[in-house]
């Protein structure tokens, strides 16, 4: 008989018979389970969902737990797989109870002033801040007192040639400007507040920060037209700058005529010029704590920056975290016509395949919801991320390549405690219900 079976097998080979079998998809699998069940089934619809979980179907999985609480209102454990939160014997999303001014506290939900102060919050011109950033405040407000003038291209009637531009210097940097010297004010207060705002998120501390072997300070010119502009950024990277090109941050590595520098063009003044300045600061955190590549992976490279660019200053304190809403109308229909990057594989692009016109967006919305999605619950494993990166733990290369993007995708996972499937729902929805 196994001859006889053997023969038959040959004989298909031979006449060009291939045998396949196809395997089933998590999907199609799923949709045959799904068939299968009661719709009544409390018990079976949930253990689906969890199914699905493991399988890497979170949006199947979320339809799953809703279904369930769509049978059984009370149903707490699809309640938590869903994130809501009873609170006063009502179930209720994380973003209803911020909605409500209340605010997540060592396990329970109290009302958002209370948290502030037990965090050690204090009230600054009617915004809560730390206190250390209050008497920064203060103390800067006496320093440059911010004008706003800067934020009016064209107000400024001066026509300073480029040759006689004013200087200023503070702690952290020598500005120039052709401008007036209300608007040299401007750009000192907002220099110095955002460099205390990004050091304080990514942890770069004063002691760390006088470790910098170079003690020279960051020289940045602002222009008032575009061919002075042209001609400093020329002068120092020998090149002319592409004609969408408004501002640049020169690193020392670029070319060894110069020391690091921003130059910016006064027409869209203050998104390029603080998201250029965001450049700066991470890449000192990289030269002090990175012993290889200094920058960080360039989805961060890139999206730190582009989420700092956007703020404003209200009642003598510079608010960053704040919707962009261009990138906001951009990624939104990007996500709705399925043409954003998948999150596993944006963690891990190289610059060589960054795409401006999407990434720049995907970057400020991922950064974005780690900072405030999920009610503040992604923010300090966000913060786990970057001290991951400057611990060396994510190997990085010229071009910002990724040397194991396997072992990089399941750091970012740990990091972030859930899979990199589930967070790109999480991420998806968050964004599209933004306005």
């Amino acid at each position: 008989m196994r001859k006889v079976l053997i023969g038959l097998v040959i004989v298909l080979l031979c006449c060009g018979y291939i045998v396949t079998v196809q395997a089933k998809t998590n999907e199609e699998t799923y949709q045959e389970r799904l068939n299968q069940l009661k719709p009544d089934d409390v018990s079976s619809q949930y253990n689906l969902g969890l199914w699905c979980e493991q399988n890497k179907l979170p949006e199947q999985a979320q339809a799953q737990f809703e279904k369930v609480i769509e049978l059984n209102p009370n149903h707490t454990d699809a309640r938590k797989k869903l994130g809501h939160v009873k609170y006063q014997d009502k179930w209720q999303t994380p973003d209803e109870l911020k909605a409500q001014g209340l605010e997540f506290y060592k396990g329970k939900w109290i009302p958002y002033e209370e948290a502030m102060k037990v965090q050690g919050y204090v009230k600054f011109d009617e915004l809560w801040i730390t206190s250390k950033e209050r008497d920064f405040a203060v103390k800067l407000n006496k320093l440059y007192p911010w004008t706003g003038v800067i934020d009016k291209p064209g107000a400024d009637s001066e026509n300073l040639p480029w040759e006689k531009a004013r200087v200023k210097e503070t702690d952290h940097f020598i500005v120039k400007t052709n401008l007036s010297s209300d608007a040299l004010n401007d750009m000192c207060f907002q220099l110095e507040y955002m460099y205390f705002i990004i050091s304080d998120f990514l942890g770069f501390h004063e002691s760390k920060q006088k470790s910098i072997n170079s003690k020279e300070k960051l020289i940045v010119s602002m222009t008032k037209n575009r061919n002075e502009f042209e001609k400093i950024f020329n002068d120092l990277l020998g090149y002319q700058p592409e004609t969408w090109v408004q501002g640049q941050f020169c690193t020392y590595s670029e070319t060894t005529s110069h020391k690091d520098e921003i130059v910016i063009y006064y027409s869209d003044w203050k998104g390029c010029l603080l998201h250029e300045l965001s450049h700066y600061v991470v890449i000192l955190v990289g030269r002090i704590y990175v012993t290889t590549w200094p920058n960080p992976p360039i989805w961060l490279w890139e999206g730190l920056p582009v989420y700092f660019e956007f703020c404003k200053v209200d009642s003598k304190k510079l608010v960053a975290n704040l919707i962009h809403q261009s990138r906001l109308t951009k990624i939104k229909n990007f996500i709705n016509n399925n043409k954003y990057i998948a999150l596993a594989d944006f963690i891990n692009l190289p610059t060589s395949k960054y795409d401006i016109e999407i990434c720049y967006s995907e970057g400020w919305s991922l950064v974005y919801f780690l900072i405030n999605g999920k009610a503040g619950e992604y923010k300090q494993k966000f913060r786990a991320y970057i001290e991951a990166w400057k611990n060396n733990k994510i190997i990085v290369s010229q071009g910002c390549v990724i040397q194991d993007k396997n072992t990089h995708l399941k750091l970012f996972e740990e990091c972030m405690g859930v899979p990199i499937d589930q967070l790109e729902q999480e991420w998806k929805e968050y964004i599209l219900q933004l306005k």
